[in-house]
């Protein structure tokens, strides 16, 4: 009754049960009319289903070498010795020594090579881990001359006498000729050769076909035997073969066919490997697939009279049981009242349960993903609170970051900083996404090189730096790492042209403390402006200035403003030079601190001769206030000597007419009273309120003479016109002039005539 009643009411159990009876009834129907034909077939499938594995399994070890062999040629492409064997243009006995016995190392660690050698095309050299024979080199040479930069490497077969000392026995190989276009990094010329022993994979075929009535072989691309269960076919050429053409048509990686080889039915099986472009074939006699096709056919119409008296009474029961999980599985989800409109709109038990599965993985899939975005955010702000130390207060409560915390095992952490260089240049000569792109190059490059001694991590990177937190071993480690730094800064500035500078943070021991390592980075850090660009700095390269105790010079503001005064170029690059050196012994606050008060001092002390404006008193201002900003010394410098230079064109723009002017009226000052004792420039400089060694030096740099000499001449002249027009005595002529010094007015006279002035008067006279 109850059979009934779920037979009417649901239709899911309706539907099991009458699927059941057709089973049956079909299976009744169709098991006599074509048991043999599906055991036959299944039977052949089968086989070839196992043979398509076996030939998998052959293909994936023949992946396998190829891989170990290209792990092998990029191994000796890493290696120094090895690369100088290849590309120097003289022979070197002793290298060749040293890669042969590289190689005859690598030929022991792997048991499928038979021999490996390098080809230097410069000098026409071969040099492997057995002394090849004349005629192996010369095929090798051939073959490899044969290559072009357009192909990575060759892979072929070959038959070589083996070992190469003629004594006529021959191996098959499968050779490997590797060209430098697969390092960019090369010359073009050389190549690597390894010799893959044929035997080895051929014994691995063998070992995975326990068939021995089964023919197994693998071709190439041009449909030549590379390695066969028959050794003798090895290197034959299969190209041409009927069942080979089809298999060559068929554009499927995997497949059989059923076709007449050398007048017998054969299972042709095969398989194709993508890496290597080979065809993995195997042959199976159709005959040994039947050989048991009648026997298990009467022992299956035997099973399956019995099947099907019990298949009816079973249907019964395996639907009441199948059904009864479906009912309780139905009973749990519409328990909890979430998919009642679901069940309203599907009478189909499978249809609600679809329904409401797919709705249930969807917002699965929707929690899922929104953790996997929030995971990276929620990373970056746990490390961004753990720079300021306060991660512990963040994170305390939140159970799924602990996973990120179980990464930092320590012992020992250490934050690097990479700070970009001139980064004001390198915003205007990249875009923003370039300069995001540079930015990643700087992560990718620093955690690849240094994964190989600490494990690290990114942290952030933004504006002109990228941190990195890396976990030690040892507190010792810092020093062990420069020789990485090194190769990292100049692998960015050979080939992305940009110059970086590196701090390394105090070592720390716990999580808490990675602040101080981060904090002692930037300060480091700042210390480029003593050391420059591409530094790499830590507290041993710095200790000395970090704690220095400096005092300012004031005389520097005065012995700079003079030389603005004078505008005197020389004068003023000493000043410079004669400062910086000393800053450059200062810490670094102090050298801002006093470049800043320099230059303040020196606007301020000038602003009166400069008569600025508002708007150009603030521009001189503002340039004397950003010392703080500049990367490296020598920008100061840069910048302090152009401020200054400003200020001298300044200076000399408003005051070049009026000293031309005051240079003038001291002439004509002389002119007029040079016949009076106690004049000098002191005296005249009184008059204008100049200072004398102000008023002396632009005196000079006018009229090319210095005040004195210039007095001198005057009065001279003016003796020289007393002494050829006048019999005045001569003490009287000197006096007139304004020398009451004879003997002083004689050597001068003298000095300037090359006589005296008796002889003078007395030459002019006559």
């Amino acid at each position: 009754m109850k059979l009934l009643n779920n037979f009417h009411a649901y239709t899911t159990y309706r539907k099991i049960l009458i699927s059941y009876i057709l089973v049956v009834i079909v299976s009744v129907t169709l098991i006599s009319g074509v048991l043999f034909q599906l055991f036959s077939n299944s039977s052949a499938l089968e086989i070839n289903q196992i043979s398509q594995v076996m030939l998998s399994q052959t293909s994936y070890t023949s992946d396998v070498i190829y891989e170990q062999t290209l792990s092998v040629a990029n191994q000796l492409l890493s290696d120094t010795e090895i690369i100088s064997a290849m590309y120097f243009d003289q022979r070197d006995y002793t290298v060749e020594y040293t890669v042969a016995q590289k190689l005859s190392y690598i030929k022991n660690v792997y048991p499928f090579i038979n021999s490996i050698g390098v080809y230097n095309g410069i000098i026409d050299l071969y040099t492997d881990n057995l002394r090849s024979n004349y005629e192996e080199l010369t095929n090798l040479k051939q073959l490899i001359l044969k290559g072009t930069n357009a192909q990575n490497f060759t892979f072929l077969p070959r038959k070589i006498n083996y070992p190469l000392n003629n004594n006529g026995t021959i191996k098959d190989v499968l050779t490997f000729i590797l060209y430098p276009s697969i390092s960019h990094s090369l010359p073009d010329k050389g190549a690597i050769v390894i010799n893959i022993d044929g035997a080895y994979l051929q014994n691995t075929m063998q070992k995975m076909h326990s068939n021995k009535e089964d023919t197994i072989f693998i071709l190439n691309d041009l449909g030549i035997v590379v390695s066969h269960s028959s050794k003798d076919l090895f290197m034959s050429d299969f190209s041409q073969t009927s069942y080979c053409k089809k298999i060559s048509e068929n554009k499927n990686n995997t497949g059989y066919l059923i076709e007449t080889v050398n007048g017998q039915k054969q299972l042709i099986t095969f398989v194709r490997s993508k890496k290597l472009n080979w065809t993995f074939i195997s042959l199976r006699p159709y005959s040994a697939l039947l050989s048991n096709i009648n026997h298990l056919r009467n022992i299956t119409l035997i099973i399956s009279l019995v099947l099907i008296l019990l298949g009816i009474a079973f249907s019964i029961l395996l639907t009441r049981n199948i059904y009864n999980p479906i009912s309780v599985f139905m009973d749990k989800i519409t328990s909890s009242g979430r998919y009642k409109h679901i069940l309203s709109n599907k009478r189909n038990e499978f249809d609600f349960l679809s329904d409401a599965f797919s709705e249930t993985l969807s917002k699965a899939n929707l929690l899922e993903a929104s953790i996997g975005k929030a995971y990276p955010a929620l990373k970056e702000t746990y490390y961004d609170f753990l720079l300021k130390g306060k991660a512990d207060e963040l994170f305390d409560s939140i159970n799924f970051v602990k996973g990120i915390e179980d990464n930092l095992v320590g012992p020992y952490f250490c934050i690097i900083l990479f700070k970009i260089d001139a980064y004001e240049d390198f915003k205007q000569e990249n875009s923003v996404q370039d300069q995001g792109l540079l930015r990643f190059a700087i992560s990718n490059i620093a955690q690849e090189l240094l994964e190989k001694q600490w494990k690290n991590d990114l942290i952030t990177m933004n504006d002109d730096q990228v941190l990195l937190l890396a976990q030690l071993n040892d507190a010792s480690e810092q020093q062990t790492v420069f020789p990485i730094l090194h190769e990292i800064r100049d692998t960015l500035e050979y080939y992305f042209k940009f110059s970086i500078t590196i701090s390394l943070g105090d070592i720390v021991s716990t999580r808490k403390e990675i602040k101080i390592s981060y904090d002692t980075a930037l300060k480091y850090a700042q210390y480029r402006f003593f050391h420059g660009h591409g530094s790499i700095l830590n507290f041993d390269k710095v200790k000395e200035q970090i704690n220095k105790t400096d005092k300012y010079d004031y005389t520097y503001e005065k012995k700079l403003v003079g030389a603005i005064q004078l505008n005197n170029p020389d004068k003023l690059e000493n000043m410079i030079q004669s400062f910086v050196g000393d800053i450059k012994l200062m810490s670094l606050n102090n050298v801002q601190l006093y470049t800043n008060q320099l230059m303040i001092s020196v606007l301020r002390q000038l602003n009166n001769m400069l008569d600025l404006q508002e708007s150009e008193y603030q521009y001189y201002y503002k340039q004397a206030r950003i010392s703080s900003t500049f990367e490296t010394l020598e920008n100061l410098t840069e910048h302090l000597r152009t401020f200054c230079n400003k200020i001298c064109e300044k200076l000399e723009n408003i005051s070049g007419n009026k000293n031309l002017l005051v240079v003038e009226q001291a002439k004509e000052y002389i002119q007029n009273h040079f016949a009076e004792a106690d004049l000098s420039i002191d005296v005249f400089a009184s008059t204008v309120h100049l200072s004398a060694g102000y008023l002396g030096t632009m005196f000079k740099n006018f009229a090319n003479v210095s005040f004195n000499d210039y007095l001198n001449t005057i009065r001279l002249d003016k003796a020289q016109y007393l002494l050829m027009n006048t019999d005045d005595p001569i003490t009287i002529i000197s006096e007139k002039v304004g020398i009451y010094n004879n003997t002083y007015f004689f050597t001068l006279f003298k000095k300037a005539y090359g006589m005296t002035p008796s002889q003078y008067r007395s030459k002019h006279k006559q």
